[in-house]
């Protein structure tokens, strides 16, 4: 616990108080002694009593400016940082770093509100002040990420030259320039005019069309602003590399950070990135936050319920008061954060917002809900969280009681049979590791239910398959898919992830139409036909399905293409299967049930793709549910319609209603553009 605190912002106050650092006059060796005091202090550090915090923190403290709440009026307005436990925290992160030994990036996930722009802008002022000839850059998606970054660091620069003695005149002189440096020119003697100074730089970069834009600098910190928002962050921060490197050797210090619920394009490769730090060059940190990864290692995380101001409150906004009838404070007075107080004034922010997605996302309690995608995500997020969360702390049931290998024929009874695979494991994460055997192997959930001769009973099963027809077999973020979709439980029953030769797919997804006896059920997303003219040249084109009337293109489609098979992806049938997807998995197992068809998946794969899922991304599992629930939905609709024709009384026939003649319990609307999405 933090205790006498108040010890290191004496300076500060005394500032407050006074409206000047010192009284001794500019010029005497009073005001130069006190100076030099202090540029020891923002150097070095302070040491009082037994707590040591870094120079560059109480820099931070003691000569920065922030927006602040006004205690008496409860009304934002500019003063100093205040003194917490979690701000020592990431400081001392910044100071093991930059350690000259073992030189380390940072990477960290935090709530909204958390401050960390005017951490990070005190950061590059203290490096913009103290160290002749450096470069500072921020770089974001777009400019708007960076806007209160740049913002804080003008402020900040400016107080500098009105109450210090740090004064460095800029030319030029404003960030939102997108650059500015610690020099000023002067004429010689002779005439020659020429540039003095500090020579300290500031830039702001933009890597939306231009993940190089670093390119030809040499930086000694760099910060990529809201990262979750970068859709090339992987491949911005493998350009920029360069500049905080000196061959093998880290000489600069890259700082990257995502706010949870401003995760947008970026997310996945910003997750990939967090959870597996030391491959990028980054601090790597024990997951002591999530109990599914407790052995792993991830970026730092900030959770919500650290550094949360305020008083504990319910989920009607009223008051908890302590056994002494106090109000519990979630900070003291000293920056020490109640994290079980915290925690409790989250949950009961969520209830009260009755767990809306962004009151999770925004104030995370564990990295992965950080990381749950907010834009152009319409599915559950939260409760397939909660999916995942379940099958991965009960592997035994969920996992490992799958069947895994391949399918092959019994050379004596011509049959498709299991064929056990030790040598393969099945793609079960979202993305996959780039390390990661990317062949897979089929995984059955349940095995083809048989009637009482042993036969599988026919149309129960839809098989669906997401190709592609490049036969290299390469790491690629595209895979092949195969689903098999049960009808009558609604539930996905077997899965193929993986990239093998095309030929190999087309053939695993042929193999499981016969092995579930799903003739004239098999639905290919048929944007490269290959797969179509596979089954041609195997005599298995009655295997596959028609494409329903909803989505035939009429000036493709006719009998006997290969267009006239599968689907095509479009913007209509990606929209459409997206419906199809999120309400299937809010269905209810029976009716008044609080168990849905999510709480049935046994696919992690899938899961994490509906979790991360975002329109501008590559989603094979999902392109792949989408095709089930379109052929499975237009079947439905023929059976409706087949059922309408079926129970017609007579008085619907065209003659009586020629006749003016009506049932007036019937009612005559054309149910054929009802059911236009009619299999045949």
């Amino acid at each position: 616990m933090l205790s006498n605190t108040k010890a290191f912002l004496e300076t500060r106050d005394y500032f407050e108080k006074n409206g000047v650092y010192t009284k001794a006059l500019r010029g005497t060796r009073a005001y130069y002694d006190f100076w030099d005091n202090e540029t020891n202090k923002c150097l070095n550090g302070v040491t009082i009593g037994n707590v040591t915090i870094p120079g560059e923190y109480y820099f931070y403290l003691n000569f920065t400016r922030m927006r602040v709440r006004n205690p008496v009026t409860g009304r934002k307005i500019e003063g100093f940082p205040l003194f917490t436990d979690v701000d020592l925290e990431y400081f001392n992160i910044f100071k093991k770093a930059r350690d000259p030994e073992n030189r380390r990036g940072i990477i960290l996930l935090k709530p909204r509100r958390t401050g960390f722009s005017y951490k990070n802008a005190g950061l590059a002022t203290h490096e913009y002040n103290f160290y002749r000839d450096s470069v500072t850059c921020v770089g974001a998606y777009e400019n708007k990420w960076s806007g209160p970054f740049i913002g804080a660091v003008m402020t900040n620069l400016n107080f500098l030259v009105e109450h210090t003695c740090w004064n460095k005149p800029r030319n030029p002189d404003q960030l939102n320039k997108d650059y500015c440096k610690a020099q000023h020119q002067v004429t010689e003697t002779d005439g020659r005019k020429v540039w003095k100074g500090y020579m300290s730089e500031i830039w702001r970069l933009t890597f939306k069309d231009n993940p190089g834009a670093s390119a030809g600098k040499s930086t000694s910190l760099f910060f990529f602003e809201e990262c979750g928002q970068f859709d090339n962050v992987l491949e911005s921060f493998a350009l920029t590399e360069p500049t905080w490197m000196d061959g093998n050797e880290m000489v600069g210090t890259p700082i990257l950070f995502g706010t949870g619920g401003d995760m947008g394009k970026g997310a996945i490769a910003f997750s990939q990135m967090f959870y597996d730090p030391e491959k990028y060059g980054l601090l790597a940190f024990d997951n002591i936050w999530e109990e599914d990864k407790i052995n792993q290692k991830c970026g730092w995380f900030l959770p919500a319920s650290k550094q949360r101001f305020g008083v504990l409150k319910d989920d009607k906004k009223n008051i908890i008061l302590d056994a002494t009838g106090k109000p519990i404070k979630l900070v003291d007075e000293e920056g020490n954060s109640n994290e079980l107080a915290g925690k409790e004034d989250v949950l009961n922010y969520r209830r009260s917002k009755k767990f809306a997605r962004t009151s999770i996302t925004e104030y995370p309690l564990i990295p992965s809900e950080g990381f749950l995608i907010t834009a152009g995500n319409t599915f559950p997020t939260i409760l397939l969280k909660e999916r995942l969360g379940e099958i991965t702390s009960n592997v035994e049931k969920f996992v490992l009681s799958n069947w895994v290998g391949d399918l092959g024929v019994n050379t004596e009874s011509g049959e498709i049979e299991q064929k056990i695979t030790l040598e393969k494991t099945p793609l079960r994460r979202y993305p996959i590791g780039k390390e990661e055997d990317i062949t897979g192997c089929l995984e059955i959930f349940e095995q083809p239910q048989r009637d009482d001769v042993g036969r599988v009973y026919a149309r129960r099963y839809i098989v669906s398959c997401d190709p592609y027809d490049d036969d290299q077999v390469v790491q690629s973020d595209s895979l092949g898919c195969v689903l098999v979709f049960d009808r009558l439980t609604r539930r996905i029953v077997a899965e193929y992830t993986g990239r093998r030769r095309a030929s190999e797919l087309y053939e695993i997804f042929r193999k499981l139409i016969i092995y579930y006896n799903a003739h004239g059920l098999g639905f290919p997303e048929i944007n490269k036909i290959g797969i179509v003219n596979y089954f041609e040249n195997k005599n298995s084109l009655h295997m596959l399905a028609e494409t329903p009337l909803s989505i035939r293109d009429r000036t493709e489609w006719k009998p006997g293409l290969n267009t006239s098979f599968g689907y095509k992806a479009t913007k209509y049938t990606n929209d459409w299967g997206n419906e199809l997807i999120n309400d299937w998995l809010l269905e209810e197992l029976e009716p008044g049930s609080e168990l849905k068809n999510l709480h049935r998946l046994r696919s992690t794969g899938l899961i994490e793709e509906l979790i991360k899922y975002n329109p501008d991304g590559n989603f094979d599992r999902i392109s792949t549910m989408r095709a089930v629930l379109i052929l499975d939905t237009s079947i439905r609709k023929q059976i409706v319609k087949t059922e309408e024709k079926r129970t017609k009384s007579f008085t619907e026939n065209e003659w009586f209603k020629e006749l003016g003649v009506f049932d007036e319990n019937k009612s005559y609307t054309d149910q054929g553009d009802k059911w236009n999405s009619l299999l045949i």
